[in-house]
């Protein structure tokens, strides 16, 4: 049993890590922290009210979920995203992006503030990202998991926070993906 509950997973993460690069090792191993994360907090598809505030736009005054700022971001490829931020109040500190399901259907709702704010209370900035063709966002939906601009949504909110002023370091920054976000996930880490 590995210390996260999950038999096994972590030491075969950690063991298949010798044949990938470091950041594709680290992004596999945050994603079973996280999966562990959404077992003892809930499931992503929860009802709660969370999820429906940030669905429908509701939440914060600026449309963003109950504790978040609401921040744009721009792709490469000239898309604008919408992200809702979440900081820990001081710099340097690591931080976390994550990346929903399959849009339109889905958004950065999937991810509730149940799931956010333990990683926040850790220590991670969190940028809970609107994929292009969610909600609110630009481009077209399959853009987001079809063809190669995908990875452009992940390497947006990677800028952002090395660029924001919680100066969240390079080399410590975790893409999270749920589901197909993972596509994205993966297609940005290689």
């Amino acid at each position: 049993m590995s210390p996260l509950g999950l038999p096994g997973l972590i030491p075969h993460v950690l063991l298949s890590s010798k044949r990938m690069n470091t950041r594709l090792a680290f992004i596999f191993l945050i994603n079973a922290v996280v999966m562990a994360g959404i077992t003892s907090c809930g499931s992503m598809e929860s009802n709660d009210q969370d999820s429906v505030d940030a669905a429908s736009g509701g939440g914060g005054t600026d449309g963003s979920t109950p504790g978040a700022n609401q921040v744009t971001l721009q792709t490469d490829d000239g898309v604008e995203l919408i992200a809702d931020l979440y900081t820990t109040g001081t710099t340097g500190n690591p931080g976390v992006i994550l990346l929903h399901m399959i849009p339109p259907s889905n958004s950065k709702a999937n991810f509730t503030t149940a799931f956010i704010e333990p990683l926040v209370a850790r220590g991670f900035n969190v940028l809970n990202v609107n994929r292009r063709g969610a909600p609110g966002s630009g481009g077209v939906a399959t853009d987001a998991y079809t063809g190669p601009n995908g990875k452009l949504d992940a390497k947006a909110a990677y800028d952002f926070l090395i660029a924001h002023q919680s100066a969240t370091p390079s080399t410590a920054i975790a893409v999270v993906g749920a589901s197909n976000g993972t596509t994205t996930t993966t297609d940005f880490s290689v």
